[in-house]
């Protein structure tokens, strides 16, 4: 289905209105001020091609009101002198649980003491869906990999991973990005059938 039209209108008014708020929260505002229906996935497509941030990033797994913290009643504990948590020099290694960091272009967050950080995309898959089978990636639908959130994951084998590269059909639409590389995998699958047929002669 091909995508409606965005106004500049609309589209300045979904900047003006991004930051702080969730993309639910985005949609619903957008589609009462102008009377339409768009899903969450299509705002937050327009979001990512114009460059439209809500800095919302981890908001799924941020510390909720309620939530009980890991050195809730510990007593005595010291992780930054007397004037606060951290001083200058201090390292990664006494940061809280849930807390967050970007290295190499991925979004970490840390889930265990003493300093055991992990890619949070595939934490957000693995909480959900359980393991992530061998030699399987995760990746994201609209290819920005600072938006972490399960709806915009997807998973497929590496082989498809590699296919989609060295032919360099990648692509930003979240729309296709998923169907591209099932594609890819469907492609390998025949191509493996093919090549036992041939193998086992006529």
């Amino acid at each position: 289905m091909k995508e409606k039209h965005y106004s500049q209108e609309q589209i300045d008014y979904i900047r003006s209105i991004a930051l702080g708020r969730t993309r639910q929260e985005i949609t619903v505002m957008f589609n009462k001020r102008f009377g339409e229906n768009r899903t969450i996935r299509a705002i937050g497509s327009q979001m990512s091609r114009n460059g439209i941030r809500n800095k919302m990033q981890g908001y799924d797994t941020r510390f909720k009101d309620g939530h009980k913290t890991w050195n809730k009643d510990v007593k005595g504990l010291n992780l930054g002198g007397e004037k606060g948590w951290f001083k200058k020099g201090h390292t990664m290694k006494c940061v809280p649980i849930g807390s967050e960091t970007v290295n190499d272009g991925y979004v970490k967050i840390k889930i265990a003491n003493p300093d055991v950080w992990v890619k949070k995309h595939r934490y957000i898959w693995e909480k959900h869906y359980g393991e992530i089978p061998c030699m399987h990636v995760i990746l994201v639908k609209d290819n920005d990999r600072m938006n972490v959130t399960l709806e915009n994951l997807f998973m497929a084998p590496h082989t498809a991973m590699t296919s989609v590269v060295r032919r360099n059909l990648d692509t930003d639409d979240e729309n296709i990005r998923p169907a591209l590389y099932k594609l890819a995998e469907l492609e390998l699958t025949i191509k493996g059938k093919i090549t036992e047929l041939n193998e086992e002669g006529p």
